[in-house]
């Protein structure tokens, strides 16, 4: 590869990455087929733990904590079971 497609392709991905919002990844990691399986019995505690060091604004780590809420799961700030 040239040093010029080189270049070329660096900047078209720069490119890409600066018109991506958030409303997109969020949407891209909610359907995406990879997932977090978990067997557990109600009342079991939960700490979810988001690294997102882009600081994109995203309410997924609520939307997922309620909904592991509603399956009966509590969620703890230290010591949880998941």
């Amino acid at each position: 590869m040239s040093k010029f497609a080189l270049i070329l392709s660096f900047f078209i991905a720069l490119f890409m990455s600066a018109c991506t919002d958030a409303t997109f990844i969020q949407s891209f990691i909610q359907t995406s087929n990879e997932g977090i399986f978990i067997r557990s019995q109600k009342q079991q505690s939960f700490k979810i733990s988001f690294q997102n060091p882009s600081q994109l604004q995203t309410t997924l780590d609520r939307d997922l904590a309620l909904k592991l809420k509603n399956l009966g799961l509590k969620e703890v700030k230290e010591n949880a079971d998941y």
